[in-house]
């Protein structure tokens, strides 16, 4: 297992506002050293329309320290609102009362100059050097670094690059993904701002407006303190002669054309809006000054945002983020906040990748593309549903929606609901909980496995891996990447050979081996248990099994649930040979990085297992009370963690990291990596097989009292403890508080 943390230079391509959060974030959270690439000038990196950005992003600068800054700027939008086109209103919602409510933030319009502006400025103050007008001609993977080289003749060398460089990204062309282009939507619009509106607007203007009409959407929303955006969007085909990909010659040589049509429709949908709705929009209207047209586009999803180290450029060190990977079109209101997302999410994996829980870039990129593709293909489809309301359509659609608009808001406003709020459950998203879902123990190890399972079945063309699991919602990754959730073990049994069975303890195993001895026809099938149980558990299980003409492979995992998404585990395996040999070409390279064969009797691969899990607790309770003994001498925990390097080798660092960097005592609400109950299950399976040999494990008895008074101190201040509480006993056996000083400041 091969841990090196050797970030420091981060160059991150864009100025934009994925790019500059991506630099605060990493500068603020993760101590690093970004430096900013930005392809225009000064004066036009910052153009651009309003920006709406939903509660979960606004969440986001809230946790990079950039709310305050952005408040003054921005607009806190209420509500909703849906006019006919006879200038009546159909239909009223509340956008921000429940998602404050819920997460304490509503929904901001702002500028998107004015947002540029307020990240340029919080740069600043973090030291990060932003250079403008620079083009990327080339960039080199050297393994260990990565090189940008610009069309100036300059260049720069960090040890991660990334793409934050939007939807017509030069990273993911030159680099990454050269065979994914932008792809249009169909819809274009066009828009402008209008100042000093407080003299004009009868309409309330801390609201969203809209207008359906069979050519297209016309909507306003404030996006400052006096200022109103508004944009007209519509079916547009491609310039003739142009393609999808065409994306900007095609478009720039049109782009007068188009604008001139669009605004032809918008003078006829104008002249058909009626009330005083209708006479505020032409006010609008008229008093623009600047119009502009933008085709809307996508980025095809599937595409790739790092290259894997299997690629002949080696170790991957670029990563795209923002539109550069995922851009979606406008619909959805997600786009700056998908973006966010991203950044704080990367920062997270960091984070754990410095602590020791992901043992390479590989698989903090595998983490975060296993994390994101699911919701980014969510807003697409959301994105591109809300698309379909701005196509052509005809007189009578637009008034059988305007009809049921109407209608419920009557129903609503006669059951007093008429302001109840319809949330997005996508507004809730907190991205930093699927951080947390990551250290959730053992119940992840079995996700990791079957996730790397089911992607070799399909790019080997074999059918696709069947789960079962109690809590169904557990296999939807699975499900999402292809894979078949069975409703019941009988189905899944009758249709497998091969059944892979991952679960946390002893009594669990024993009680799906019971249903599964009651399916019939077990004949010749193989049963791999990945649980770390007690080596008599694995010989009943086995006897059990083989009554029914079928046989057990204990095939306990060394590692943690991160390595498994990775691929690094040690599987070690114990059963019939023959067994082995047939589920070995799903193991090597697929699951674990080798197999390592023990014995044909399943209980040994249990003793090894347990052995090996006493090993990493023996070591835990040495490394922790070195450290005592560093910190009592006034040496210090470094010069420690530095030997440990230098001498020892990365498991023991790593398990030093856990103590120092305080991941022995979570924060309140985040669930420990290992399970400290589990910890101690096996620490008593060593115990009772030493004595079981005629031997005595006098450290694991140490062990085992450490742990129970982890476990009791963990009850009394009803807060989850990992595995390596046992440190915190320690510290108090020394004198020293339970919390170290690393968690009393983090908590703080």
């Amino acid at each position: 297992m091969e841990i090196m943390y050797d970030l420091e230079k981060i160059i991150i391509i864009g100025g934009g506002p994925t790019g500059l959060a991506a630099g605060i974030c990493l500068a603020q959270s993760n101590k690093l050293s970004p430096v900013i690439y930005e392809l225009r000038s000064p004066g036009t990196a910052s153009l651009g329309g309003s920006l709406g950005i939903p509660a979960n992003g606004v969440r986001v600068l809230h946790r990079l320290g950039l709310w305050d800054r952005i408040l003054p700027r921005s607009v806190d939008i209420t509500k909703n609102v849906v006019h006919s086109t006879s200038g009546s209103v159909l239909n009223e919602v509340d956008v921000a009362s429940e998602a404050k409510k819920q997460t304490g933030f509503g929904y901001l319009r702002i500028n998107r100059a004015d947002l540029v502006q307020c990240l340029r400025d919080a740069a600043e103050e973090h030291s990060i050097p932003i250079h403008y007008d620079k083009q990327i001609q080339s960039i080199e993977n050297h393994g260990d670094s990565v090189t940008v080289t610009f069309t100036d003749g300059t260049s720069d060398t960090g040890t991660l690059l990334l793409g934050c460089d939007g939807i017509h990204s030069s990273v993911r062309r030159l680099h990454v993904d050269a065979d994914i282009a932008p792809e249009y939507s169909g819809i274009s619009a066009i828009s402008s701002i209008v100042d000093d509106v407080k003299n004009r607007d009868p309409q309330d203007t801390t609201s969203l407006h809209s207008t359906l009409t069979p050519h297209g959407m016309l909507a306003t929303a404030p996006c400052a303190a006096n200022q109103i955006f508004w944009f007209f969007s519509k079916e547009v085909p491609l310039p003739q002669g142009s393609t999808s990909a065409d994306v900007r010659d095609g478009w720039m040589l049109h782009r007068k054309n188009e604008l001139a049509e669009c605004r032809n429709s918008l003078s006829n949908v104008l002249d058909c809006v009626q009330g005083k709705w209708g006479e505020y929009l032409r006010q609008l209207v008229d008093a623009s000054q600047d119009v502009h047209f933008y085709p809307h586009y996508r980025i095809p999803l599937g595409g790739r945002w790092f290259v894997s180290s299997e690629s002949p450029q080696g170790s991957p060190r670029v990563l795209l983020l923002g539109d550069a990977a995922h851009a979606v079109q406008p619909h959805a209101g997600q786009g700056v906040a998908l973006a966010l997302e991203d950044v704080i999410l990367l920062s997270g994996l960091l984070i754990q990748f410095k602590d020791g829980e992901h043992t390479s870039l590989q698989g903090v990129f595998d983490r975060f593309d296993q994390i994101r593709r699911p919701r980014i293909q969510r807003i697409n489809e959301v994105a591109m549903r809300n698309g379909r309301m701005r196509r052509n359509q005809s007189p009578w659609t637009v008034w059988c929606k305007e009809w049921y608009m109407w209608t419920m808001l009557r129903i609503n406003r006669f059951w007093g609901m008429s302001m109840s709020g319809v949330l997005n459950g996508d507004v809730l998203y907190d991205v930093e909980k699927e951080l947390k879902q990551l250290t959730a123990g053992l119940g992840n190890m079995g996700l990791a496995m079957a996730s790397n399972l089911q992607k070799h079945l399909h790019y080997q063309g074999q059918l696709p891996l069947r789960i079962w699991n109690r809590t169904t919602s557990k296999g939807e990754n699975i499900t999402s990447l292809g894979g078949i959730r069975c409703d019941t073990i009988e189905s899944l049994i009758a249709d497998c050979d091969i059944i892979f069975i991952s679960l946390n303890n002893d009594e669990s195993l024993q009680i799906v081996i019971a249903d599964i001895i009651r399916t019939p026809n077990l004949t010749n099938k193989i049963f791999v248990d990945t649980t770390t149980v007690h080596p008599d558990t694995s010989k009943d299980v086995s006897a059990k099994l083989k009554r029914q003409k079928a046989s057990l492979v204990s095939a306990p995992v060394f590692g943690s649930a991160p390595m498994a998404s990775e691929r690094k585990v040690l599987i070690a395996a114990a059963g019939e040979a023959d067994s082995i040999r047939k589920i070995s070409p799903f193991i090597k390279g697929v699951l674990a990085r080798d197999i390592l064969e023990v014995d044909e009797r399943p209980e040994k691969a249990s003793l090894l297992k347990i052995i090996g899990n006493f090993l990493v607790s023996g070591m835990t309770e040495i490394v922790g009370e070195a450290h005592v003994l560093a910190e009592k001498s006034e040496m210090g925990h470094a010069i420690v963690e530095k030997l440990l390097e230098a001498q020892f080798g990365p498991l023991p660092t790593m398990i030093s990291r856990r103590l120092t960097q305080g991941v022995y005592m979570p924060p309140k609400g985040v669930s420990p990596w290992s399970n400290l109950d589990l910890a101690l299950k096996d620490t008593g399976h060593a115990i009772d097989c030493a004595e079981a040999a005629g031997t005595r494990l006098r450290v694991g008895e140490v062990i085992q009292d450490h742990q129970r008074r982890a476990k009791a101190y963990s009850q009394e201040q009803n807060r989850q403890l990992d595995s390596a509480a046992l440190y915190g006993i320690i510290r108090c056996d020394a004198g020293l508080d339970f919390e170290s000083d690393f968690v009393r400041h983090r908590d703080s």
